[in-house]
C-alpha cells in the first residue's frame, strides 16, 4: 500500500512538472517578434544628454510601450519606480541614479523663449534656476540621484513620444515596426519644454524645436554598425550629429546640416551586412578547419567555440546549420 502511494505521488509530481513545462513553453512561443523600433532615453532639458543612447530594439506581439521601457531599463541595469502595472496603468515615476547631479538648463528654456507659467491661483511658477534635485532621495557617492516626477519642480517628470507625437499612457500604446520611441525628461511645463503644444489652441507658450526623430533613428542604426561606419570615415560626422541632438539649443538649420552629412540608412545596412558576412565567413573557416572531431582537436574546438560566441546574433544567423553540426 505504501509503495502504491509513493508511486502515485511520483507520477502526479511528474505530470505536474510536464504540465508546467508545457505551459511555460507555450507562453514563450506566444511572444513572436513583430519588428524593430528605435529607442532612446533623453535628459536634454537638464543638459545631461542621453541616459540611454539611440538603439535598435526588437519588439514582440505582446509588447506595449511600458514593456519596452521596462526591458531596456532592465537590460541596461537601471532600476525604477512606477505606479500601476506594465499591462495596466503604468506610470514611470523615477529612474534610479539617472541624474548626474550637474544641472545645466539650456538657454532656450531659461532665457525667455519659454515664458513662466501661472498656477490655479494665478501665481507664477518660476523656471528652476538652482541645481537642487528636491524630488529624489536616492543618491550615491558620485552624486547621482533618481530622476523623475517633482525632481526640480512640480512640473518635472518623464514623458515620451512615438514618431514625434505625445501619446496617452504607456500601457495603452502598442509599438509598431519602425516606430521611433523617445523617453524624455520634462523639466518645466509638463512637456512644453519638449515641444508639446498645450491643449488650449490659443496657448502658444511652448518651445518650437527642430525634429529630432529622423536623426535619432540614423544615429541608432550607425551605432549598431559602428565599426562599419567608422571604417567608411563617418566617425566625426556621427559625433557632430550626436552633439547637435543632445544640445537643446541647436537650431533647425544646424540639425539639417549635420543630418545631411551622415550616410543613408541603406548604405549603413549594406556596410553592416558586408561586415557581418566577413566575420561569419572567418568563423565558418575556423569551424570547418577542425575536420574530424576527436579528442585531439580539443584546443581547436575551444577556439572555434570562443570565436562563435564572440559573434553578434545577426552574425550567428549567417553560420549554416551544417557548419554548426561540427
Amino acid at each position: 500500500m505504501q509503495k502504491n502511494k509513493k508511486y502515485l505521488l511520483t507520477m502526479l509530481t511528474f505530470a505536474f512538472v510536464i504540465a508546467c513545462i508545457f505551459f511555460f513553453q507555450k507562453d514563450v512561443k506566444a511572444a513572436e517578434k513583430t519588428g524593430t523600433v528605435t529607442f532612446s532615453i533623453e535628459r536634454f532639458t537638464i543638459g545631461q544628454g542621453y541616459l540611454i543612447e539611440p538603439c535598435q530594439v526588437d519588439i514582440y506581439d505582446t509588447d506595449n510601450i511600458a514593456s519596452v521601457v521596462d526591458r531596456v531599463l532592465t537590460q541596461e541595469g537601471y532600476g525604477y519606480e512606477n505606479k500601476g502595472k506594465i499591462q495596466d496603468g503604468f506610470y514611470l515615476e523615477q529612474i534610479y541614479y539617472a541624474d548626474t547631479g550637474r544641472l545645466k538648463i539650456p538657454s532656450i528654456i531659461s532665457n525667455g523663449q519659454l515664458k513662466p507659467i501661472k498656477n490655479a491661483n494665478n501665481q507664477i511658477i518660476a523656471i528652476p534656476t538652482n541645481t537642487k534635485n528636491d524630488g529624489n532621495p536616492y543618491g550615491d557617492e558620485k552624486g547621482h540621484y533618481a530622476l523623475g516626477e517633482f525632481a526640480y519642480c512640480n512640473m518635472s517628470g518623464w514623458m515620451y513620444t512615438v514618431n514625434n507625437v505625445f501619446p496617452t499612457g504607456m500601457s495603452l500604446v502598442k509599438p509598431k515596426d519602425g516606430d521611433i520611441i523617445r523617453l524624455q525628461f520634462t523639466l518645466y511645463g509638463y512637456g512644453r519644454d519638449l515641444g508639446e503644444k498645450p491643449a488650449d489652441e490659443e496657448d502658444n507658450n511652448y518651445l518650437k524645436l527642430p525634429d529630432r526623430d529622423a536623426i535619432t533613428k540614423r544615429l541608432a542604426v550607425m551605432l549598431k554598425y559602428k565599426a562599419s561606419c567608422d571604417e567608411h570615415g563617418y566617425k566625426q560626422a556621427y559625433q557632430k550629429a550626436y552633439n547637435a541632438v543632445i544640445d537643446w539649443n541647436t537650431t533647425e538649420k544646424k540639425m539639417k546640416e549635420v543630418f545631411s552629412a551622415l550616410p543613408s540608412e541603406k548604405e549603413i545596412l549594406q556596410w553592416g551586412a558586408e561586415y557581418n558576412a566577413k566575420f561569419a565567413e572567418s568563423v565558418t573557416k575556423t569551424i570547418n578547419a577542425i575536420g574530424t572531431v576527436d579528442l585531439s582537436k580539443e584546443s581547436q574546438i575551444a577556439e572555434a567555440r570562443k570565436s562563435y560566441n564572440a559573434l553578434t546574433s545577426e552574425q550567428k544567423e549567417l553560420i549554416s546549420a551544417d557548419t554548426l553540426k561540427v
